[in-house]
């Protein structure tokens, strides 16, 4: 399917990406600061973050408007009632 959902689920899906694998994986050495720590976890949960929210923005088949399905074939103008 060719949505915003569906391009959050791969990134998501990505271990690189995944909130909770990156998470999981952060350790220090005992000679390193909290602070240290705790900013260098929250620099590796931005950074991945950042990366889904990017592949979760892209437009499905590049338009700024409704009408397309999830093959970007166009289905009409959408009707709405004022």
């Amino acid at each position: 399917m060719n949505s915003h959902y569906q391009n959050y689920v791969t990134a998501q899906n990505n271990a690189v990406y995944n909130l909770g694998v990156v998470g999981e994986a952060e350790t220090g050495p005992p000679s390193q600061s909290q602070a240290a720590f705790e900013s260098k976890v929250n620099n590796d949960l931005t950074t991945a973050a950042n990366t889904i929210k990017t592949d979760f923005s892209v437009e499905p088949c590049n338009q700024a408007y409704a009408g397309y399905d999830a093959t970007c074939t166009f289905q009409g103008y959408v009707n709405y009632t004022f």
